[in-house]
């Protein structure tokens, strides 16, 4: 006969929460024992399975986009050491190239998300615009650059042509401080006046300083007069060729030149509308400054904005595929400043740069 215990009630066993296994001999009990450790055990794996779920995950995923990264970057840097070989003429004589989109997920949304964005974008931007000195008329202060940085307000300013500000426009122009103006149009000196570039009666109609930054000449539209007609707007955004033109990288280094030896006052940069001449110089100012790519984006799109245009998704596209050309010749922002066959920056000036145009609060 088996032994039992001393005997405890099922009622107190129901209360004190325990299965009642008392009236069980000790075999029974031994074996039911041994059967919760077991389950516990098991309860134990899947827990801690569920819990090590996320970061297995994100380690695989993590280990399977590093290696096309590295090939990627090898391949650009590859690219970047060929191309320094090539003399100007040789990029002179190339055909302008049409550049793929990028694949990034900025492109990709339906046009509700490009509509909500920039007019999100638009809002917070709301009190950085002067229509009154052109339609385009922006501060670039106020971007966010990173370790608690944040673009300078009140000294570079981009925007359209000057040629029909009002005489309300030109005193809110000196009223801002204002004193330089760098054009990015052709001039005559060119290869003639363009007509499709709006031109004052002389050049410097508001008595500040009137610096020419010409990005393209007539005789370069000439050239890709064709493949503009095929594809459509500017060609740095749609040829990768462009960006390494003779003209059009003296004219971004001159601004940034004058943006480096500007004593006082401020600077305004333009084209005939300020959107895309001046949108890309817009983007490389921020992107030597340190603000990421969805500011500069915005920035961007911010124009069509104005323009009472609906097209933001193509506006992103256009400069995917300038920022495509920068990592297809360059690999990097940066290599693309610095390089000598890029905007020839020195990383000092860069660093220079920054610290005369980026302060430690929002404007």
């Amino acid at each position: 006969m088996l032994e039992y215990d001393k005997p405890i009630t099922n009622v107190t066993l129901a209360v004190m929460g325990f299965r009642p296994y008392i009236c069980y001999p000790k075999q029974c009990r031994k074996h039911y024992r041994k059967e919760i450790t077991v389950n516990s055990f098991r309860k134990s794996l899947y827990v801690g399975a569920l819990l090590m779920a996320p970061f297995l995950l994100s380690a695989s995923v993590a280990s399977a986009n590093s290696k096309p990264a590295n090939n990627q970057q090898n391949v650009q840097v590859q690219r970047l050491g060929a191309s320094q070989h090539e003399s100007e003429q040789q990029i002179a004589n190339q055909q302008p190239q049409a550049v793929k989109n990028d694949n990034s997920p900025i492109e990709r949304g339906d046009s509700k998300y490009w509509i909500n964005r920039v007019n999100l974008a638009a809002y917070k931007r709301q009190n950085y615009r002067y229509p009154h000195i052109s339609w385009n008329g922006r501060d670039m202060g106020g971007y966010y650059a990173g370790h608690g940085m944040w673009t300078k307000t009140g000294v570079v300013y981009r925007g359209a042509n000057l040629h029909k500000i009002s005489k309300y426009g030109t005193q809110h122009l000196k009223d801002l401080g204002i004193n330089e103006v760098i054009d990015l149009r052709s001039y005559h000196h060119q290869g003639g006046a363009d007509p499709n570039e709006d031109h004052p009666n002389q050049p410097n109609p508001l008595g500040v300083k009137y610096v020419e930054a010409v990005v393209n000449t007539r005789a370069d539209k000439q050239k890709i007069a064709p493949f503009k007609r095929a594809y459509g707007g500017e060609i740095y955004k749609y040829a990768t060729s462009f960006l390494r033109w003779k003209h059009a990288r003296q004219a971004y280094h001159q601004v940034f030149m004058e943006l480096l030896n500007h004593k006082s006052g401020a600077i305004y940069f333009h084209c005939i509308n300020g959107d895309d001449r001046t949108g890309i110089m817009a983007a490389l100012y921020l992107s030597a400054l340190g603000v990421s790519k969805w500011h500069i984006y915005n920035d961007f799109m911010i124009t069509d904005y104005y323009d009472h245009k609906m097209s933001y998704r193509n506006k992103a596209a256009e400069m995917n595929r300038f920022f495509w050309g920068i990592r297809t010749w360059y690999g990097t922002m940066d290599n693309y400043l610095t390089s000598s066959n890029g905007l020839g920056l020195t990383h000092k000036q860069i660093k220079q740069l920054r610290s005369k145009y980026l302060v430690n609060y929002k404007g």
